[in-house]
Parts: C-alpha cells; sequence; structure tokens
C-alpha cells in the first residue's frame, strides 16, 4: 500500500514538474502557422480567420455542432424546450469552471449574450441571438441590454425566452454571439479584454499560454485546459500558432518546422507537388467594388453599365484551379437558417448585356456629359490578372472607358480600401460563418462595405433573418442579394478555394462544422519525444 502511495507520489510530482496531464503525455503538438496577427480574441469581436480559431479554441458555449453539423450539449448538461417553443431551459454541467480555477455559472451566459447584442460592444454576430426577447429592440438602441430575454434561475439554471419560436436556436447557440463572459474579469480589463494574455480566460478544452507580438516574432500558444471537465477535451498537447507571411510556407512545411498551415490558393494548387495534403473550403467571394464617394461612381446608371458589360463566360476558362467564376456573391454551399440557400443554384449577378448596359451608359453621359478619366484598378492576387484584363478590355469596347491593373500588397490593398484611398479594388468578401446573413450583412450600413447598399437594404436583411417560414426567409436573402448586386457597385467575379495545407504528421484534421476554422478538438498530431 506504501509503496502503490509512493509510486503515486512520484507520478503526481513529475506530472507537475513537466507542467502537463495525464492525457497530454501521448499526444503530439500542432505547429500551426497562420497569415494575420490576432487583434483581439474576444469571442464577440473575432474577425479574421486566425481570432477565430483561437477563439474556437478558448470558449465553449452551452450547445456545440459534431462533426455532420448535429446538435450536442456542452457546456449545458441537458436543456428542455416548452411546449410553446417559447422558453428553453438550460441545466449546466457539474464542476464548470474558468482556467483561472473560478467557477463557471448561469449568470456568466447571460453577461456575455447581453454583452453580444449591446451596440456598444459592436458584435460581429449580435444577429445570432435577434430571434430572443428583446434582442432586437436591444441592438437597435431601443432597449437596454438587462432586458434581454436570458436569465439564470440559479447558479446551473439558465432560461432563454424567446418573441417568437426559433427551431435554429440550439444552432445558432453554438456560435460566437453565446459564449459566456464572466463580468468581474471583463471588468477588471478596463477596455482591454482580449487584448493580451493576461487579459484572457478561457472555459472550453485550451488556455493560453503565451502571446508574442514583436516586430520579429509574432505567436500565440495554447496548452491543454487542466480545468475543462467537458465532453470535447484537447486532442493536442498544445498549439504553437506562429504568424508569417506565405513566402517559402511551404519550404517551412516539407522541413518540418510546421506541420500545418493556412493555405493561399496558389498553396494549394501546389501541395501535391511538395507531398502535402489539402483541406479546402469554398467561401471567399472576390469581385470588384467601386468607390462611391468618387464623383464618378456615384451615378448608378455608370456601375450599372460597368456591371452588364462583364462576360464571365469569357474569362472563366481562363482562372487557375481553384477558381470559379461567380455568378453569385453568397457560396453555393451556405446555409440559411440550417438549410441549404440558393440550392437552384440562381444567378444573382446581373447577366451580360450589351444593349441594356448601354442605355446605362447613354443615360450617364447625358446626364453627367463629363469626359471620363482613366481608373486605375488595384487587385493583391495575380492569379486574376487574366481575368481583369478581360474586363478592361470589354469597358474599351462597350464604351470607350479605359482602365489600368496595378498589383499591390495584400496590406495596400486593405488599408486603400478601409480608408477609401481608391477608385475601384478587386477586394475579398469573407464572411464571419458560412451563414447567408454573415456574407449580406457586411454590406449592411453597419457592415465593412456599409456605404454600398441601397438604402431598403437593412430592412430586407432584418426581416429576412427574422422570418421563422424558411421559404420565405429563403426568398427574402435571395431578394437582399439581388437588390445588392442590383446596380453594379459590387460585381462578384470569383469564388476560390481556401484553407489549410498539412504534412503527414498531422493525423487528422477537420473544419469545425460550417466554419473555416480547424476543429482542435479532434485534430491530432503524430506525437514527437
Amino acid at each position: 500500500m506504501k509503496k502503490s502511495l509512493a509510486i503515486v507520489l512520484i507520478i503526481s510530482f513529475l506530472i507537475t514538474l513537466c507542467g502537463c496531464s495525464l492525457g497530454s503525455g501521448n499526444l503530439g503538438t500542432l505547429e500551426l502557422e497562420m497569415n494575420s496577427t490576432p487583434k483581439k480574441l474576444d469571442p464577440l469581436l473575432a474577425a479574421s480567420l486566425s481570432e477565430k480559431q483561437i477563439v474556437s479554441a478558448l470558449f465553449e458555449g452551452l450547445i456545440r455542432l459534431s462533426e455532420k453539423g448535429e446538435i450536442l450539449p456542452a457546456s449545458a448538461e441537458k436543456y428542455e424546450i416548452s411546449d410553446d417553443g417559447m422558453t428553453y431551459t438550460f441545466h449546466l454541467r457539474d464542476g464548470l469552471s474558468w482556467s483561472d480555477k473560478k467557477e463557471l455559472c448561469a449568470e456568466d451566459f447571460v453577461f456575455g449574450m447581453r454583452r453580444a447584442v449591446s451596440p456598444e460592444t459592436g458584435s460581429l454576430y449580435s444577429s445570432q441571438l435577434i430571434g430572443i426577447t428583446n434582442a432586437e429592440e436591444i441592438i437597435n438602441g431601443e432597449k437596454s441590454a438587462d432586458t434581454l430575454g436570458v436569465t439564470a434561475t440559479d447558479e446551473k439554471t439558465l432560461v432563454i425566452t424567446l418573441k417568437t419560436p426559433d427551431k435554429n436556436l440550439l444552432r445558432k447557440l453554438a456560435g460566437f454571439a453565446a459564449m459566456p463572459c464572466r463580468k468581474d474579469f471583463f471588468d477588471s480589463c478596463s477596455g482591454r479584454y482580449g487584448m493580451a494574455g493576461k487579459f484572457i480566460i478561457s472555459n472550453a478544452a485550451y488556455r493560453i499560454t503565451g502571446w508574442v507580438d514583436d516586430y520579429d516574432q509574432k505567436k500565440i500558444t495554447l496548452r491543454q485546459s487542466s480545468s475543462y471537465k467537458g465532453d470535447f477535451p484537447a486532442t493536442l498537447a498544445g498549439v504553437n500558432i506562429d504568424f508569417k507571411e506565405t513566402t517559402e510556407r511551404t519550404d517551412r512545411l516539407t522541413k518540418g518546422k510546421i506541420n500545418a498551415a493556412q493555405a493561399t490558393p496558389q498553396l494549394i494548387n501546389s501541395a501535391d507537388s511538395y507531398g502535402l495534403s489539402s483541406l479546402t473550403y469554398q467561401q471567399k467571394c472576390l469581385g470588384l467594388i467601386f468607390n462611391t464617394e468618387n464623383k464618378y461612381f456615384k451615378d448608378a446608371d455608370l456601375t450599372t453599365a460597368l456591371a452588364l458589360a462583364v462576360d464571365r463566360e469569357s474569362y472563366k476558362d481562363h482562372l487557375p484551379g481553384s477558381y470559379n467564376a461567380a455568378y453569385t456573391l453568397v457560396e453555393k454551399d451556405a446555409k440559411a437558417a440550417a438549410l441549404p440557400y440558393n440550392a437552384q443554384n440562381e444567378a444573382t449577378v446581373p447577366a451580360f448585356d450589351v444593349a441594356a448596359g448601354s442605355e446605362h451608359f447613354s443615360a450617364y453621359i447625358s446626364k453627367e456629359k463629363k469626359v471620363l478619366p482613366e481608373f486605375t484598378i488595384i487587385f493583391d492576387d495575380s492569379s486574376l490578372k487574366t481575368a481583369l484584363s478581360y474586363i478592361v478590355q470589354s469597358w474599351q469596347k462597350q464604351y470607350g472607358i479605359y482602365a489600368v491593373t496595378k498589383e499591390v500588397s495584400s496590406a495596400e490593398l486593405s488599408s486603400a480600401v478601409s480608408s477609401g484611398s481608391y477608385e475601384i479594388a478587386l477586394t475579398s468578401f469573407t464572411p464571419s460563418d458560412n451563414e447567408v446573413y454573415s456574407m449580406l450583412s457586411i454590406f449592411s450600413s453597419s457592415g465593412r462595405f456599409g456605404n454600398m447598399a441601397p438604402a431598403e437594404y437593412d430592412g430586407l436583411l432584418q426581416s429576412a433573418a427574422a422570418e421563422q417560414d424558411d421559404s420565405s426567409a429563403q426568398e427574402k436573402y435571395l431578394s437582399a442579394e439581388k437588390m445588392l448586386l442590383s446596380d453594379g457597385r459590387i460585381i462578384p467575379l470569383a469564388f476560390t478555394l481556401d484553407g489549410f495545407i498539412y504534412d503527414s504528421s498531422v493525423k487528422r484534421i477537420e473544419f469545425y462544422p460550417d466554419n473555416a476554422f480547424i476543429n482542435l478538438t479532434s485534430t491530432e498530431v503524430k506525437y514527437q519525444k
């Protein structure tokens, strides 16, 4: 007996000395490389892929989705739905805690969701909660956040009331808007919540153990959280995430310096030749946007004429293998209310029509009587240079409009679009997730491209989001997409495959359902001593 106790004590000492748990002893560590350095690891504000990737590993909501998109209890052990579908009661698991060892309770979910709908937060995901009582009014600034229909009846019981039944609520509660947040910790951060390692506590399988953001090194490290007691434990001992330019990324992979990396379409195309594998998704749409503050592009007749002169049939066969010509803005695998959107793949872009385009161009000239200058199209993706040349030639042929293309860096393009210092830009439209609302909302008045939609667009989009009838919601979303593209200020050109590439040391890797980031509670890497 004494001998057994001594062995146990020795093992415990060695575990403590190594700073790991028994469960992590034979698990590998993922060396991951991504593009953009995170600015803030707040679930409600996670915008870049790297931010969403890390947040997904640090936070767990009431619900998770299985690999097949099925609803699974997470922080909530069980739940009940009232007969009228208006009230959801969640019972939290025993022993839940934050990474700082303090108890996680129902009130943390109340505070988290109140933050999600509060206009002061500016959450990217507030629409996920729009069906909850008073959520829409709070988002619009008409009511205070404490009127949200989410209450904690005791430390382990959470009650959510709805304004109308929503059969997709559970799926929405797996999203970032429903992540917990502990008020006392949030307040102690004094406005810096999620901006550095010491301003982050987690409740999921991983915890953040390092965040370096120096000129010559940008890195975040995640390790297993000993506080996590749920059903989705870490399948890795840890994750080391470096943030670097894509230059020489394949070289670092083939030499074993990293074993997985975020990939551009070019890297995906070349993965096989380097003996690497790829995990891809078609989510990013690339297209032209016109600076509507420019005196020429304020007139919808001109932008409509230019859109009608874009012939996708002329350039579709000249796109690289990981690109497809875009006849819609929202990609074909997007979901609306958990159902496939635009299942018939109906084109939403204005069709190539020289006669109609000439009418709009003539209307513009008769009003403005201006000689058009030579315009500049800035872009950062050389793979689309041929497609741009076909478009420029068509504009010149149909209307005598001249445009030149100028390749810039990704940082220069992003800066130009953000500051409005461009005429025409070829940029990407990347939604926060696979929901159609997420794509269309970036063009709403509060979105990144909020100055390009017609005045009535916001109302139609919100009506679609609140619609309980699936077919009606689909129709409204489709109408909103067509409305957005009708005046040519946004011209979708191509969809591209993005994703990750990885070497043979990665035994299992998959996306989190309906998202473009890796599920780090199922990824496996070969253990190396």
